[in-house]
């Protein structure tokens, strides 16, 4: 184990990959790294392994072990281990994600997604369409995959902390990175490579043409994901160009009828943003609200 919580602490090496990956060189990966790499990588590790120790509730698993996620393992670069805070990565898993400033219409989408499946849920733990699938689906008593950007102790943001922590028993923390590492500008994109490849399909709730979903997606269709694209009308082409590039390229949509009656925008009227739909969703869900024909809202 030692041995791969060192692996975890080196430079990404893409000719690690190309020659088989940490599986096939579990004894002498080291020949890809400079002396000076590998002296740094030792000290982040004896960091790492006194935190282990210190924090039961954190443990670390080697691409060797079985209780590594087999669907993870065989993408082209898995990384050579994990470190887990919660329950172990057994069951089906599907992916949500999408932008960090999801529309109203995208959030009702993600409540609706998550209730009609069965599987367990996985996202990066990021504000907006991350945070509402995590929370939707620990709201449900069913467990939730976060993949972090940073090593665990550097999890967040807070926002989304505050969110989960009174479901903290459905969630489960899943790094790549040693505990202590904060997040860097390379963290992120290798983050999504793990969400797609533990996930069965990947479901892309709203992405504008730069959004960093995209870089998920992308992995979606190289590892053989299925990607499934949600859209809606009321959403301004920037809002979702990314996502509807990829539905022209041949990506699944998804399509929510009961979104249809709460979320329709009349012509020349710019749908207005915030909150105020997502509360007339909810409110008609609990049947406080009754949506006439005419889009007029009555309290009831």
């Amino acid at each position: 184990m030692e041995r791969f919580i060192l692996a975890s602490c080196l430079p990404y090496r893409s000719a690690i990959y190309r020659m088989g990956g940490f599986q096939a060189f579990p004894n002498d990966f080291l020949k890809f790294y400079t002396k000076e790499e590998i002296e740094t990588a030792r000290i982040d590790a004896s960091r790492a392994l006194e935190i282990l120790e210190k924090d039961k509730d954190l443990r670390f698993i080697s691409i060797l072990d079985e209780r590594y996620p087999a669907s993870l393992r065989n993408i082209y670069d898995p990384p050579p281990g994990l470190y887990i805070c919660g329950a172990d990565l057994d069951g089906e898993f599907d992916a949500i994600v999408g932008t960090r400033a999801p529309s109203p219409v995208v959030r009702c989408a993600v409540r609706i997604l998550v209730r009609s499946l069965s599987s367990m849920i996985v996202s990066g733990f990021a504000r907006g369409v991350d945070a509402e699938a995590h929370l939707e689906c620990a709201r449900g008593g069913r467990r939730t995959i976060a993949v972090l950007g940073s090593g665990h102790r550097f999890a967040g943001p807070g926002s989304t902390l505050r969110l989960l922590r009174p479901y903290s028993d459905f969630t489960t923390f899943v790094s790549e990175f040693p505990p202590h590492w904060p997040a860097r500008s390379h963290s992120f994109p290798r983050r999504n490579r793990i969400i797609a490849g533990l996930s069965a399909r990947v479901f892309l709730m709203q992405a504008p043409a730069k959004s960093g979903a995209l870089i998920t997606a992308r992995y979606a269709l190289e590892e053989g994901r299925d990607l499934i694209c949600f859209d809606h009308p009321v959403l301004e082409t920037w809002m979702n160009e990314g996502a509807r590039r990829l539905i022209q390229e041949g990506a699944t949509l998804l399509e929510i009828e009961a979104l249809d009656s709460l979320f329709v925008r009349p012509p020349g009227i710019v749908w207005p943003p915030g909150n105020e739909q997502l509360e007339f969703f909810e409110k008609r869900q609990r049947g406080l609200l009754r949506v006439s024909d005419t889009l007029y809202i009555e309290e009831v």
